[in-house]
């Protein structure tokens, strides 16, 4: 459960840098941030989102150096409640210098986000950045377990003790349960949901290899 408590009457504010245009896994994850956020009585008073993609370089760095200025006009003392990006830390230690919380949500590491946008891979400092966006959190969720070492190696690396106490949780459920019926089914029995993107880092292929092994238990079933 994503749930925060504003550290001010200036309430939330929600930060995707990513484009959040429909069907896509961010607009997803921002949508259901905003339900949870909504059924813990918590009012979001700012959403700093844009939904444009595009391949030219000059037109994605301008949309995001967009983003990040208007996210640092809003530092103002309240909760900055904000999906993981490297770019994040432009960002979030001025919200911390102004009294304010970050909320990171984690829903991949730095070789997830080199997949997902190769274009990083020319960006110097950028694994640096994504240490930053990390160490810089008042309190991290993160979406798997399996992402609790690389965020405690990221802290650990930055050498900064002030910042080892930042609390790390994992959200109960990677599906947005706001949004899907996740009782089971009558009459499949015991089964395993795959459920997202097709795309190479979200892991569907190592499923594909474990549900194809001897290891996998007779009678469980592999729903994607």
């Amino acid at each position: 459960m994503v749930t925060a408590t504003p550290a001010s009457s200036t309430g939330v504010t929600l930060l995707w840098l990513e484009p959040t245009r429909s069907g896509s896994a961010a607009r997803t994850h921002l949508d259901g941030t905003r339900q949870r956020l909504r059924a813990s009585g918590i009012s979001v008073l700012t959403t700093i989102t844009s939904e444009a993609r595009g391949s030219n370089p000059v037109a994605r760095a301008r949309r995001l150096l967009s983003l990040v200025r208007q996210a640092r006009a809003r530092a103002n003392g309240g909760v900055l409640v904000a999906r993981w990006h490297p770019f994040l830390a432009f960002v979030s230690p001025l919200w911390l210098r102004r009294r304010g919380q970050v909320l990171l949500l984690v829903q991949g590491n730095d070789e997830s986000a080199y997949e997902a946008n190769p274009w990083l891979r020319r960006v110097p400092g950028a694994r640096k950045l994504m240490q930053t966006s990390v160490v810089t959190a008042s309190r991290i969720i993160v979406v798997t377990e399996g992402l609790i070492p690389w965020v405690q190696a990221s802290i650990s690396r930055a050498a900064t003790t002030e910042r080892f106490g930042t609390t790390i949780e994992v959200m109960p459920t990677g599906v947005a349960d706001v949004f899907f019926d996740t009782a089971p089914r009558e009459g499949l029995g015991e089964y395993v949901l795959y459920f997202g993107s097709l795309a190479p880092w979200q892991g569907i292929d190592y499923m594909l290899e474990a549900h194809a092994s001897s290891e996998w238990p007779a009678g469980l079933k592999l729903i994607v």
